[in-house]
């Protein structure tokens, strides 16, 4: 069955410096890290991680789809789960 659940997911990732290879130690001791909101179709939860997709496509009748942007944070980075509603206003 295709997704219904979307939410908005808040959580920390690691960081390392993309433009340089050497750098003084005390620089890199300072402590980085990258905080993210991802935001997408909720596919699976368990105790461990999350999956989201960005896409889904029907397949079938049967309730067969396929998905795209998949993103799969692990639980012990997630700061926050919010649910979203989604409100469609019709065109004339």
């Amino acid at each position: 069955m295709v997704p219904k659940r979307i939410v908005k997911v808040t959580w920390v990732d690691s960081s390392s410096p993309v433009d340089r290879v050497w750098m003084p130690s005390d620089e890199a001791a300072k402590p980085t890290r990258v905080d993210c909101i991802t935001v997408g179709y909720l596919l699976y939860e368990d105790e461990e991680n999350l999956v989201l997709v960005s896409g889904v496509a029907p397949t079938d009748d049967k309730g067969s789809f396929d998905v795209s942007g998949v993103t799969t944070i692990p639980q012990v980075a997630v700061a926050k789960i919010e649910d979203l509603r989604v409100s469609r206003k019709k065109t004339p």
